[in-house]
């Protein structure tokens, strides 16, 4: 919606009109522009009698250009543009304070329900969802329409710009140890006199001697379980031995 369409905006132009209306300059009505064919005493004698009718221009033109000077001099003291701007703000402050907390876009302290309170972030795509389920298609103006799909357009930019944001910025957290390379990678490369080439020698030494290690453990399990097996082996040809001398 156009910024004429506001609260503030409409009191202004009312304020404006009010003030035209009252910065008129004050004018001579037709019959005491009548010239008088009164004396002077008979002109004294309408005067105190609070008949002004016959009393002549000249008298009184002075006097008006006075006054209108003195009306225009208030109306631009009084009536500037800030002050005329601060009373529409202030009438639009008032109605917004007076409206029920269950009317749409009142002020209130409820959760999430759907209504729509003075102060929400029409930026953000939930308020922008209340909005468009605030009225009905038949109560939406085509202007409100308009306004609201242009809303709801730039939200979508706005998520899909956030998302790209978010994807950049998970980016650059992993990029970060790139930053300074001669601390950050350079300690890492495998160079002849770098200090990676020491760690790879002694873990190569390291290797070389567990490896060594785990094959003599090897070789002294194998011993051992041959040495069982052959036990085991004296022990059934015995009890064959047995067994057969039991039958003779």
């Amino acid at each position: 919606m156009t910024g004429e369409k506001t609260i503030a905006a409409l009191k202004t132009n009312f304020l404006r009109q009010q003030i035209r209306i009252l910065s008129q300059p004050l004018k001579l009505s037709d019959k005491a522009k009548q010239r008088s064919e009164f004396s002077d005493n008979e002109l004294r004698d309408v005067m105190l009698k609070g008949v002004y009718e016959g009393l002549e221009s000249k008298y009184v033109d002075a006097d008006y250009i006075q006054a209108n000077q003195i009306v225009r001099r208030h109306n631009n003291a009084v009536f500037d543009r800030v002050a005329v701007s601060n009373v529409a703000t202030q009438i639009e402050q008032l109605f917004w304070y007076s409206s029920e907390p269950d009317d749409h876009l009142a002020g209130g302290e409820l959760g999430d329900d759907g209504v729509l309170r003075i102060g929400d972030d029409l930026a953000d795509a939930d308020n922008i969802h209340k909005l468009s389920t605030m009225f009905d298609e038949d109560e939406q103006s085509t202007e409100f329409a308009e306004a609201l799909a242009l809303l709801q357009d730039l939200s979508e930019k706005q998520q899909a710009l956030k998302r790209k944001l978010e994807r950049y910025k998970r980016l650059q957290r992993l990029l970060e140890p790139l930053e300074n390379p001669q601390q950050s990678v350079q300690p890492n490369l495998v160079t002849r006199d770098g200090p990676l080439a020491d760690e790879l020698a002694r873990s190569k030494t390291l290797g070389i001697r567990v490896a060594g290690g785990l094959a003599r453990r090897n070789e002294r399990g194998e011993r051992s379980s041959a040495s069982e097996n052959g036990d085991i082996d004296m022990v059934d040809e015995g009890q064959k031995v047995a067994a057969l001398l039991k039958e003779y």
